[in-house]
Order: C-alpha cells, then sequence, then structure tokens
C-alpha cells in the first residue's frame, strides 16, 4: 500500500491512459464497422494516435493542477468526455452505420439546424435501446478509483509549478510526437495506393485512432479547410469528362461497349412520370413472408405483384455517402455518385449540372417534386429549384394545408405516407390540366424512416391494419417495428397506384421506384438468429457463413442492395416484365429514364439498366464494390464470388482499378466543380 502511495500519481495516469486507449480501440469492433480492414500495421498506428491525443489531454490537466485531488478530478472530468463522445459516436452509427465526421456539421448550418437538432432529440430515446453502452464503463472504473484514492489517501498535497512544468511539457512532446508519427506513418501506409484519393471516414478512423482522427479532422474544417483546385488539374479533368459525352463507353470488366438500349429508346416519350425515391427500403424484402403461427404473412404484397409486371432489378445497389437520402436525389437527378465524406447537396449545390427536370423541360414538360418533411431541410426548397431544375416543389406544409380531408402523421411529425403519395398524385392531374403539359412528378417518401416509432394502439391511424399486431415470438420489437412500417409504405404505393387510375392517370403515367438505402439496422443478424420464421420465393435469404471475411463482404452486399422498378400502368406491352440480375446503381437512374423517355442527354453516366453491359457500383461511404458475382472490398480488396461468376486475378484487378478509376473522376468532377468550367 505504501508503495501504491508513492507512486500513486504514476499508477494513475497509466490506469487513465490504458482505459481510455481500450476504451477508443474497441469503437470500430464493437460497431461491427468494417473490422476485417484491420491490418496489423493500422492497428498500431491507430495505439499510437490514439496514445498521442490522450497523453496531450494529460499534459493539460498536469499543467493546470496545482493538487492531485485537482489531477484526479481533471482526469475524471477528461474521461467523462472521451466516454461521451464514443457513446455519441456509436450511437450516430446506430442510426446511420457509418461513423460521424465534423463534415456531418454542415446539417446544422442555416435553417435547417432546427429541425435537425429537434430530429436528433427525439431520437435519442429510441436509438438510446442499442447504443452500446460498454463505452460508459471507463466513467464508471474512474470515479471508482477516484473514490477509493480519495478515501484512503490524502489528495490535497501540492504539486509544485516547475514539476508541473516539466512533467506537462515532456508528456505534451510525447503525445506531439505520437500523433505526428502516426500522421507520418499514415501517408506513407497510403502513399502510392489508391487510398491517397479515395478514404473513408471509416478507413481513416481505424488507420490513425479515433482520437487522432477527430483531432485532425477538426483541424482541417475549423482552421486549414480544402486547397483550391489548380487549372492544370480542372483542365485535366475536363478532358476525362468528354469520356461520357457518348451513349457508348467500354467495359472494363470484358472490353465490351456500354451502349443504352436502342430497343428501347424513347417508348414512353411523352408520358407522364411518377419517380418515387423509397426511404429505408431494402430488396431483402420483396417476396419476404414471416411467419405467424401456422400461416406466413406477406411484408409487401404491393411490391410483390409489381414483380411480373415490371422490369425488376434485384441486383440494384445504393450509392450513398454521408448525405443519406439527399445523396440518393442528388445521384438520381444528375447521375453523379456523391462524395461520401462530404454532404453533397450543401457542398457541390452550386454547379449547372445536367438534370433530369432540365432534360424533361426541353422536352416540353412540367415538372414537380415532392417531400414531407420540412422543406429547408437539406436546403431542398433551394436545391430542387435552382440545381435540379424543377418547375415547383412543395414541402410538410403543402400536404398539411390540403384539401384532403385527412392528415396521417407518423414519424417525428411528418405526413404519412398515404395522404403524401395520393396528393402527390391529385397535384399532377391538376399541373397537366393547368398546364396542357405532360408531369414529370418525383415524391421522396419518408414514414419509413428510423427510428422505427410505433405507437401499437394508434398503428397507421386507421389506414392499415398491423401485420404483427402482437408481436413475433423469436423477432426483436425494433426488427418487427421495421417490417411493419415497410408494409404500410407498400400499402401506400398500393394506394398511389389506385389513385393515378382514379384521376384519369392510368394510362398514359410510368412509374419508376427505386431504394434510396437500406434499413439502417443489423436486420440480417434477424435472418441468422431466426432464419425459420421466414420464406422468400423471390430474393434468397441471406444465410450465414463461417468464413468472417466472407460473412462480412456477403451482409455489406445485402444492406446495400435496394430495389429498382419500371413499371408501365397501362400494361401497354411496350415493356415487357423481366427481372434483371445484372450489377446496377443509383447512377444508373438518370441514364435509363433519358433513354425510356427520349430525353437528349449530354453526359452518361452510369449504364442503362436495360443493355446487358456488364458493369460494377461502388458505395462511396465504404467503397465496398460490387460486380456480378463478386464482392470486393475496395480497401482491403479481400473479396468473396457468390452466385457462378469467376474471375481471373487479372480480371478482379482490372474491376477494383477501373472502379477507382470512375469514382475518382466522379469525385473530381464535384471537388473541382468541373459544371461551372465547361
Amino acid at each position: 500500500m505504501n508503495s501504491f502511495k508513492k507512486y500513486r500519481k504514476i499508477w494513475v495516469i497509466v490506469f487513465f491512459i490504458l482505459i481510455n486507449l481500450i476504451n477508443a480501440m474497441m469503437i470500430i469492433k464493437i460497431n461491427k464497422a468494417n473490422n476485417w480492414l484491420t491490418t496489423p500495421g493500422m492497428t498500431f498506428n491507430s495505439i499510437l494516435g490514439n496514445i498521442g491525443f490522450i497523453a496531450v489531454l494529460l499534459s493539460l490537466a498536469l499543467i493546470f493542477c496545482s493538487q492531485e485531488k485537482r489531477l484526479m478530478i481533471a482526469l475524471v472530468v477528461e474521461t467523462i468526455i472521451l466516454s461521451v463522445l464514443l457513446i455519441g459516436i456509436t450511437m450516430y452509427y446506430e442510426f446511420y452505420k457509418m461513423f460521424p465526421s465534423f463534415y456531418n456539421l454542415t446539417v446544422f448550418n442555416g435553417e435547417s439546424s432546427e429541425d435537425a437538432l429537434e430530429f436528433i432529440i427525439s431520437s435519442i430515446i429510441e436509438l438510446s435501446k442499442n447504443t452500446k453502452w460498454i463505452f460508459g464503463l471507463p466513467i464508471v472504473a474512474i470515479v471508482v478509483l477516484y473514490i477509493f484514492i480519495n478515501k484512503n489517501n490524502d489528495l490535497h498535497k501540492e504539486i509544485s509549478l516547475s514539476s508541473r512544468k516539466y512533467q506537462a511539457s515532456i508528456i505534451f512532446l510525447i503525445g506531439v510526437l505520437l500523433l505526428g508519427g502516426s500522421e507520418k506513418f499514415y501517408q506513407q501506409m497510403v502513399k502510392g495506393t489508391w487510398h491517397e484519393e479515395n478514404t473513408t471516414v471509416t478507413f481513416r478512423l481505424q488507420a490513425k485512432g479515433v482520437f487522432n482522427f477527430y483531432l485532425g479532422e477538426a483541424i482541417e474544417y475549423f482552421i486549414t479547410g480544402e486547397d483550391e483546385p489548380e487549372p492544370e488539374k480542372i483542365e485535366e479533368q475536363l478532358i476525362k469528362l468528354k469520356k461520357y459525352q457518348n451513349d457508348s463507353q467500354i467495359s472494363f470488366i470484358d472490353n465490351s461497349e456500354i451502349r443504352n438500349n436502342e430497343l428501347y429508346k424513347g417508348i414512353f416519350a411523352g408520358k407522364n412520370l411518377l419517380l418515387i425515391q423509397l426511404e429505408s427500403e431494402s430488396n431483402f424484402l420483396i417476396g419476404l413472408k414471416v411467419k405467424v403461427g401456422t400461416e406466413y404473412v406477406e411484408v409487401t404484397p404491393n411490391l410483390n405483384r409489381l414483380v411480373d409486371k415490371s422490369i425488376y432489378c434485384n441486383q440494384f445497389y445504393t450509392t450513398v455517402g454521408i448525405g443519406n437520402t439527399s445523396d440518393a436525389e442528388f445521384t438520381a437527378m444528375t447521375g453523379i455518385n456523391p462524395n461520401g465524406n462530404r454532404y453533397t447537396v450543401y457542398e457541390y449545390y452550386d454547379q449547372a449540372y445536367e438534370t433530369l427536370p432540365k432534360l424533361f423541360r426541353e422536352k416540353g414538360y412540367f415538372s414537380f417534386a415532392t417531400h414531407a418533411n420540412a422543406g429547408f431541410f437539406y436546403s431542398r426548397e433551394e436545391n430542387f429549384i435552382n440545381t435540379y431544375g424543377f418547375d415547383l416543389f412543395f414541402e410538410k406544409t403543402y400536404f398539411e394545408e390540403s384539401i384532403l380531408d385527412y392528415q396521417d402523421k407518423l414519424v417525428h411529425d411528418w405526413v404519412g405516407d398515404v395522404s403524401f403519395l395520393e396528393q402527390t398524385v391529385r397535384e399532377m392531374k391538376l399541373q397537366k390540366e393547368d398546364t396542357g403539359k405532360a408531369v414529370f412528378s418525383y415524391p421522396i417518401t419518408v414514414s419509413n424512416h428510423l427510428p422505427y416509432y410505433l405507437n401499437k394502439e394508434q398503428g397507421f391511424y386507421g389506414q392499415k391494419e398491423l401485420l404483427f399486431p402482437h408481436g413475433v415470438e423469436g423477432i426483436s420489437e425494433n426488427y418487427i417495428n421495421y417490417l411493419e412500417h415497410a408494409s404500410y409504405n407498400d400499402y401506400a404505393i398500393g394506394k398511389a397506384i389506385e389513385a393515378l387510375e382514379n384521376e384519369g392517370l392510368a394510362d398514359d403515367t410510368i412509374v419508376i421506384m427505386y431504394g434510396d438505402h437500406g434499413c439502417g439496422i443489423d436486420i440480417y443478424e434477424m435472418f441468422y438468429q431466426t432464419p425459420e420464421l421466414f420464406i422468400n420465393e423471390i430474393n434468397p435469404i441471406i444465410e450465414y457463413v463461417e468464413d468472417k471475411n466472407s460473412r462480412d463482404l456477403l451482409e455489406q452486399r445485402f444492406l446495400l442492395n435496394v430495389p429498382f422498378f419500371i413499371y408501365d400502368v397501362s400494361e401497354s406491352g411496350k415493356l415487357p416484365p423481366k427481372i434483371i440480375s445484372l450489377v446496377r446503381g443509383h447512377e444508373s437512374i438518370k441514364r435509363t429514364i433519358a433513354n425510356l423517355f427520349g430525353l437528349e442527354a449530354e453526359y452518361y453516366f452510369g449504364v442503362d439498366v436495360l443493355s446487358d453491359a456488364k458493369t460494377s457500383c461502388y458505395n462511396p461511404r465504404n467503397l465496398t464494390i460490387l460486380a456480378d458475382g463478386i464482392v470486393v472490398s475496395g480497401s482491403s480488396e479481400k473479396k468473396v464470388f457468390t452466385d457462378y461468376y469467376m474471375y481471373k486475378d487479372t480480371e478482379i484487378d482490372k474491376i477494383i482499378s477501373g472502379t477507382l478509376e470512375y469514382k475518382n473522376i466522379n469525385d473530381k468532377i464535384l471537388k473541382y466543380k468541373i459544371f461551372l468550367n465547361k
């Protein structure tokens, strides 16, 4: 005990460093965030970065605390702050399935800040149910340590200023050297690799350490900012952009031509288009049945029926970054993927993009977009008019004041999808009658949004009965609530199609639907734990795979997979029903619509969904690369084969390098504001 008392300050400091280091190192593992990316070098560098940051905090406590008691209190406070930070990060991860960066703060700029804050606060209780509170254990541990020492020892011993300065200086210097060494090691790690141009928050957080990463992000965001591109670099990208100024490119997978399907060019010219973006719509929902007692219950009966009446793409993937829904909107309108680490709609909105509304306007269409949230969120009321080129944009207040005799509000005071979609269809008819023009309408649904609140007594306001009013034994409430919301969204789609018929629009309207991103919860665990409760005759249900790397990659594909439908409401036969199983992504939406409606597009990003071209797509958030029959981690290059496709190593290298080349051009179109300089 005397030995402990003699060296207690040293023991406390070591404990402070170790407990916060362990906490920081668990952030990837506990949140199951691409832990297969870890290499010994990344792990070592992460330890260096985290220790360096903790050492700097420790030095600050030493220099300002003249007593051991004050030092102990400072270390307790610092541990609380770090633990709360990690709890906040993991709560954010629960919501978005990605780690935040300081660039996420952009959402709190301007008018949207109040709405965003209100949404977050109202979501905390629901999100906290699944948050890993283990990150709060260091708080308990260090408080207990403080109580123990304070009870048994005199902590009021003064520490001389000269001693504090000396100790703090040494520890601060060590911390700075470790931080600098970690950054230097990281730069060497990525030098000459694709990481120089293609990094994700997860990769950098894992390679640098969570504390070191956020320190660097703060310095870049608040102090240094990004370097302005040089004119010669802009010119270089303008030359590369020309590759996309025709409807034919060469596939880097098999060297075939990627062309629009001429058979269907302009077959829907002059028809109305109802393009529906479906909130959090995962593809595994299509065809899914859940066992209740001895019966199986369909989750999405309306979409299931459309499979036999539509073009249905079952290997369609989301390409959103940190902007989530707004990223999907941006890509659908422009054909350009978002930068995974930035809010595209805030940082890259001010370019003269070629967009679907502008192309439809050239063909004499009237266009409008609708959303059931406040228009200032994600700057929609500005971007939809000025950036995308819609004639009108309708937000929540319009639907609340609508002539329809009911309002259904579900989540966070948003208008429910049934009312929202029916009113959008009614607006289509009104605008068609007022303008005498064909109409392009773009509703963005929202009811199927995290967190999945559900008042069992209130249900869906009497509009739709619950599928599982008594739950399902073996399936958690969170999963059941998601399935209920997905079922409600499906019900709303059915009502929207009925509304097209009731309003006399069915004969000249095409409905195209796609998911913006996956459901945002680890729903695959539900299938692993209770596979006997599910069947699906349309899409295979994910199965447990023993190999960890393969399992992680297959789960990535599963979570990124969203549905895509093209439905001719008139059933004219111009577009025979078909299931397309080639890999496609959000960037293909604009090109596909332009071809079907005979729009005169100048730039062709992505691929025509109806073509027979083999291509790849990538997810900007985590750089998972998907091609027919294979999933590749864009960072570790670990891979897993699916279906019956196989590739040689050289072919896989081409897929990776070709996809990353496409991404680099895509990102620099945004960064260098190419459409302002072309």
